[in-house]
């Protein structure tokens, strides 16, 4: 299968199709060399593709969703790039630690540092948290365009 040209970049502001009908929006909050990026992801649902003018309204501080993500969905187009943020200052949509919760043992619980250079590559920090302390994280997972738009769809209820 032929590689296909890197056709977003950080700021872009696109479309997330949503399997009952609608669309999310998403931002590519950094975007490092291989496919994967991070996302941001906001509601409400949109009936039609959103024009680039909600790229205005969105604040960092309140997505639905923060994931790593393979990029996919964006190079086949089935996310379309929509807009771009203006003024765009990376530190304002920082790449957060995730929460890993081990699954074989539930009271074991980390914080998970990736390096914002290069999403492909291995964390560079691990660090224990109490399991207790550790809402508000986002879930370490990296996941396929497909298990996002699954996500946001339970996420975004028809209204």
């Amino acid at each position: 299968m032929a590689r296909r040209k890197k056709n977003y970049r950080e700021s872009d502001v696109f479309a997330v199709p949503l399997r009952d009908g609608g669309f999310a929006v998403g931002v590519v909050a950094c975007s490092s060399a291989g496919s994967i990026i991070l996302g941001y992801f906001f509601g409400p649902r949109h009936e039609v593709v959103p024009t680039s003018d909600v790229a205005c309204q969105l604040n960092p501080t309140e997505p639905v969703l923060i994931r790593l993500v393979g990029a996919l969905g964006l190079l086949n187009g089935e996310w379309p790039i929509i807009g771009s943020i203006d003024n765009w200052e990376s530190e304002k949509w920082p790449l957060p630690k995730f929460l890993h919760e081990n699954p074989s043992r539930p009271e074991e619980c980390f914080l998970v540092t990736y390096n914002r250079k290069n999403l492909n590559a291995p964390p560079v920090a691990v660090e224990p948290i109490d399991c207790a302390l550790a809402s508000g994280y986002p879930e370490d997972v990296m996941s396929g365009y497909g298990a996002v738009e699954i996500r946001l769809t339970r996420l975004l209820p028809k209204v």
